[in-house]
């Protein structure tokens, strides 16, 4: 959804619901109604905040965020239970308990953690009330979007897992690979327009705008994204990418292994300039939606790729075109149609 048409139908919302009251200023019925209310949707318990934090020895991790942190920090070792099988986490042989909609306090009960360490979103209240219940420690970790939100995240998991001396390297290295990016940009007064593609098959295309892992990556990486016209995750049509008219692709190696061969069914994506001319950059899906641990590592390869490489990755535009054959040019462009970055 565009930001226009996001705030214009707040807009009318608001409207609609004044006009609907008659304008009236009249106090809301009082009645008291906690008597009818289920305890599950009363507010959760506010956090303690401990000074120091217990050796945590059995963990149960929900969100692959989570988990690559927990395994960086290395303590990868104390994880008796994940959300749900992750590819990129091959390594660790532990037991499933679900993912969201089927996720049950049961089930992370049954392997007795002393702590859960989960992604913000992924467990509803009435399960962290009841691990609360247990005694069990909850943390949750909400999604960040700039560099200071991915040093935070670092910083209070490593905190939680005692570890701040482990938090702390990775939150240099962040650092020192951000300073890279600026050193690549530090010559150039311009910055590439990027969209996020995911994929799942060539008939399931969407993008992402603003408010989105990807939108704080691009934007690290120097580069401007070319959905920032647009809120969360949409569809993408050919309409919309006639629009968006990026000057480079960002996919993810899971989004290009779903076409099974067969990515020129997506028109939508083969349709645009970016794509026909060989400007794709592809990255594990990890990297581009986990805003934590490798988050500056991310941004880097994008910067190197973008302004250094300038990457040159064409893919086949119908199914004439073997792997190894080029479907429109031969060779890269020497320059790339720039924007004046005004920021």
């Amino acid at each position: 959804m565009r930001k226009s048409t996001y705030f214009l139908l707040i807009f009318i919302s608001i409207s609609w619901t004044f006009w609907a009251c008659g304008g009236s200023s009249s106090k809301p019925d009082t009645q008291d109604s906690t008597s009818t209310q289920n305890q599950d949707s009363e507010p959760l318990p506010e956090e303690k905040e401990l000074e120091n934090y217990p050796k945590f020895k059995r963990i149960v991790c929900l969100g692959e965020r989570v988990i690559e942190a927990v395994y960086a920090l290395g303590d990868s070792s104390k994880i008796v239970a994940i959300d749900r099988s992750y590819e990129a986490f091959p390594y660790l042989d532990v037991p499933k308990v679900g993912y969201k909609s089927t996720l049950r306090a049961n089930y992370i009960l049954k392997h007795k953690p002393d702590a859960v360490f989960m992604e913000a979103g992924i467990a509803d209240d009435v399960i962290i009330r009841k691990l609360k219940a247990k005694n069990i420690p909850c943390f949750v970790f909400e999604e960040g979007r700039d560099l200071e939100s991915a040093k935070n995240f670092v910083e209070k998991i490593s905190k939680r897992l005692s570890l701040q001396k482990q938090g702390q390297k990775i939150i240099e290295e962040i650092e020192e690979d951000f300073q890279e990016v600026k050193k690549i940009l530090k010559k150039r007064k311009d910055s590439l327009r990027v969209l996020y593609v995911h994929a799942r098959g060539p008939q399931a295309l969407m993008f992402a705008g603003v408010d989105t892992p990807t939108h704080g990556l691009i934007t690290l990486s120097g580069a401007k994204d070319a959905a920032s016209d647009y809120v969360g995750m949409e569809r993408l049509s050919q309409d919309e990418m006639t629009y968006l008219n990026p000057d480079f692709i960002l996919l993810s190696q899971k989004s290009l292994d779903s076409f099974d061969g067969k990515i020129y069914e997506a028109l939508p994506l083969t349709s645009a300039n970016a794509y026909r001319m060989g400007r794709v950059i592809i990255l594990e899906e990890s990297e581009l939606l986990n805003f934590g641990v490798n988050t500056g590592k991310a941004a880097r390869k994008i910067a190197e790729k973008l302004y250094k490489q300038q990457v040159y990755m064409p893919l086949p535009i119908g199914p004439q075109y073997g792997e190894s054959e080029t479907p429109l040019v031969t060779k890269p462009s020497e320059e790339l149609e720039i924007i004046e970055n005004n920021d």
